[in-house]
């Protein structure tokens, strides 16, 4: 009997330990969720400090995925070899510009902010020639997808000038996306440097990183929804008979006909 009682005794220690081990697993889990949402919220806060390059990042999806290829080169009137090569030259650009990204040093030097200037004004003016390139960038590119609405300037149609432009914009895209991501970081650090932003921010760079690739891929999903409705809207102008009318001078093709007949129709 005595050797029973024991080992009911035993028993019942072994199971209230599980019982207190169970606990305290879902006590930790539970102090955990609230942690990481806390972690999270400290790290969006500071997303607005980094902001310059995000926009940097932004333009760079704007090339990839609003402008090329889905408006440019497919919705210009080039045969279909001459679309593919393009868009496959914008692709090969975009891989090389995306991975020399990666040699720029984006550490940034205190030295060089003047005294009247702000912190952000300083880190906009630091990348005041990468500002000046996409402002030229989209100008163009948007330039492009206007006169496929209008067909005012042949030269915008020439296969050579849009391999070119594919060629360059794919360039451009791939450093500005590379660039954008790879410099998040470094602003942070700088603004740490200058005791605005504490280290336990700074530690938090994996949830930094995640964040801005986060952004990256909601932005890219964005300019493809944008690109499919402006492809819809150019797609509907084109097959409408006043720009059919007024852009064929009589060089009219078997699907030219057919839709200006359905338009007559309608």
């Amino acid at each position: 009997m005595r050797y029973d009682e024991r080992v009911k005794k035993i028993e019942e220690e072994e199971a209230k330990k599980k019982q207190e081990n169970t606990n305290g697993a879902d006590a930790s889990t539970n102090s955990s969720e609230p942690t990481k949402v806390r972690l999270l919220g400290k790290v969006i806060v500071v997303v607005p400090y980094y902001s310059p390059r995000l926009v940097i990042q932004t333009v760079g999806t704007v090339l990839r995925v609003f402008f090329h290829p889905c408006l440019i080169p497919f919705l210009i009137d080039l045969s279909n070899r001459e679309k593919l090569v393009i868009s496959l030259s914008f692709m090969f650009c975009d891989f090389i510009g995306v991975n020399y990204a990666g040699n720029f040093d984006e550490t940034i030097d205190p030295s060089e902010k003047t005294p009247s200037q702000s912190h952000f004004l300083f880190l906009i003016t630091r990348d005041l020639t990468l500002h000046l390139i996409w402002i030229s960038t989209i100008s163009l590119a948007t330039f492009i997808v206007w006169n496929i609405w209008t067909c005012k300037f042949e030269f915008t149609n020439s296969s050579f000038f849009l391999l070119l432009l594919a060629s360059i914009n794919g360039f451009i895209g791939g450093i500005f996306t590379g660039r954008g991501l790879n410099g998040c970081f470094p602003i942070l650090e700088y603004y740490n440097g200058q005791g605005i932003i504490g280290d336990d921010i700074i530690k938090l760079d994996n949830i930094i990183n995640d964040i801005a690739l986060s952004f990256d891929y909601i932005m890219c999903f964005l300019m493809s929804l944008f690109s499919n409705i402006t492809e819809r809207f150019i797609l509907n102008h084109k097959n409408s008979r006043e720009y059919i009318l007024s852009n064929n001078k009589g060089d009219l093709s078997i699907e030219t006909v057919n839709a200006l007949l359905m338009q007559f129709k309608s």
